[in-house]
C-alpha cells in the first residue's frame, strides 16, 4: 500500500514520543536538548470492506547529541515507550515501531 508521510497522520505519535524521551534521558549528565528530524511513516491498506486504513506506523526520533554523551541510555530507551500515552493508544489498534538515532545517525533502538 501507499505510505503516509509526516503531517498526514503520524504527527501526534512522533511528537508525543519526542516529548516522553527527553525526560527519560534526564539522568544523563549531558542530556539532549532536543529531538530533531522527526519522521513518521504509516503503511496503508484496505480492510475487509475495502476502506483505506493505516495498517502500521514507524516513528523515527533523532536525538540532538551523539551517543558518547548519553548515560543510562539502555534504561531510558527500554522504558520511555511505556509512558507515552499516544503511542500506547495507537499501538492498541495498529503496530507502531519506534526507532531512535543519535545526532550522527547511529541507531540506538
Amino acid at each position: 500500500g501507499a505510505f503516509l508521510r509526516r503531517g498526514q497522520g503520524g504527527r501526534a505519535v512522533h511528537a508525543a514520543a519526542a516529548e516522553v524521551i527527553l525526560p527519560a534521558l534526564a539522568n544523563s549528565p549531558e542530556r539532549p536538548a532536543s529531538v530533531r528530524d522527526l519522521v513518521a511513516a504509516g503503511k496503508t491498506g484496505r480492510n475487509a470492506e475495502r476502506r483505506l486504513r493505516v495498517t502500521a506506523m514507524t516513528v523515527r526520533l533523532t536525538l540532538g547529541m551523539p551517543l558518547q554523551g548519553l548515560q543510562h541510555l539502555d534504561r531510558a530507551l527500554a522504558g520511555f515507550e511505556d509512558f507515552c500515552t499516544v503511542t500506547g493508544s495507537v499501538r492498541a489498534a495498529i503496530p507502531v515501531a519506534v526507532q531512535v538515532f543519535d545526532a550522527q545517525g547511529a541507531p540506538l533502538k
